[in-house]
């Protein structure tokens, strides 16, 4: 389980081609994807046993749209602080939850550590494999796995080798402990735009390729796996993820998988229409009233760091839908209010000394 949730947490994009720019991702953008009450949705393909991955370099246009849906999760950004094990992971500024069916406090935590790059700490899984009895399992990674290497842009590499040491407790069995040496090369060898199920636009993407090796020491013995995996990323977290069949694939064409799947994050893409803005301006909302997603325009004639926050009807805080440096431009980002309840909502756009407000409705 920590493997498909970690394949799916780490990733990174970049893009190019018929008017789109290379993009690059930044610690702002994971500051700003990993933000407490964010979350994360990531469904899994057990379905597609084959995908066009494309080809190094750039150009490239990814249609992923095709993927099924065999399974879901969602992840919830909190602070670590929150978390059962946070004495554990005194290095994390970041941490993820997701619930298990058992009960609020059942799932798995997932710890990380922003700062000159991004990097998981390692993760805690309480569960009920038989009923009635509580298992837990504790991973760390000394150091911490570089999961993605900061600022990242096409062409960038990074290697490394940590230790990965998980204890699982299964009563009424001993405690099991394994202990891991793991090495990985990923690199961004290729941008281009993408295509996901439920979106019929494409989205400015970077190509990861991940090659990973994993020795395990445990009682048993030893074993040893590989794998080989493409990682597709957007500066929102849209992503999509899948594992090669064969460590000899090509790495370009159509390639067997043995699994994948795309995930979705609460926060959006910023879009930019590359004009020239000749002043500050944030415009009413389309829709307005909105079920459940609105297009929010808003110009800046300057670079400058730009916040745009949206307010329930008394005050408080729900999402933050920009937090990053901005080029002067003008810009849509939209406003995915599906998982909240009908009424008026209020957006706050500011960056220097301007700072404006408008209503928006939402009726289900």
């Amino acid at each position: 389980m920590k493997n498909l949730f970690t394949f799916f947490a780490i990733l990174t994009l970049f893009s190019a081609s018929s008017g789109y720019a290379q993009i690059t991702l930044t610690a702002s953008d994971f500051a700003n994807i990993y933000a407490e009450g964010n979350s994360y949705s990531t469904y899994f393909d057990v379905a597609t046993s084959s995908v066009d991955i494309g080809k190094p370099g750039g150009g490239n246009t990814w249609d992923f749209s095709n993927f099924n849906n065999s399974s879901s999760m969602t992840v919830v950004m909190v602070a670590p602080s929150s978390t059962p094990k946070a004495s554990k992971y005194s290095g994390a500024n970041y941490a993820t939850f997701v619930k298990d069916s058992v009960g609020d406090d059942y799932g798995t935590y997932s710890y990380y550590h922003l700062g000159n790059n991004f990097e998981m700490c390692g993760s805690y899984l309480k569960s009920e494999i038989v009923a009635g009895t509580v298992s837990e399992a504790e991973s760390h990674f000394t150091p911490f796995e570089i999961s993605t290497k900061l600022p990242l842009t096409a062409g960038v590499t990074w290697t490394q080798s940590y230790e990965a040491v998980v204890n699982t407790t299964m009563p009424p069995l001993p405690p099991i402990n394994e202990t891991d040496d793991v090495t990985f090369t990923r690199t961004a060898d290729a941008w281009g735009t993408m295509i996901i199920p439920g979106k019929t636009e494409p989205i400015e993407a970077l190509r990861i390729r991940l090659d990973e090796r994993r020795v395990m020491h445990t009682a048993g013995g030893d074993s040893y796996i590989r794998c080989i995996g493409y990682e597709f990323v957007t500066k929102s977290y849209t992503t999509v993820g899948i594992t090669l069949a064969d460590t000899l694939s090509p790495d370009h064409g159509v390639v067997d998988i043995v699994g994948g799947g795309w995930g979705v994050s609460s926060v959006t893409d910023v879009r930019d229409d590359n004009s020239v803005a000749d002043n500050f301006r944030l415009e009413q909302s389309y829709p307005n009233p909105f079920n459940p997603v609105t297009t929010i325009s808003f110009s800046i004639p300057k670079s400058g760091f730009v916040s745009l926050t949206v307010y329930n009807s008394i005050g408080q805080k729900i999402k933050k839908l920009v937090d990053s440096e901005l080029s002067g431009g003008n810009y849509q980002v939209q406003f995915n209010a599906a998982n909240l309840p009908s009424g008026t909502y209020f957006y706050r756009l500011k960056t220097g000394d301007f700072v404006q407000t408008k209503k928006c409705i939402l009726i289900k």
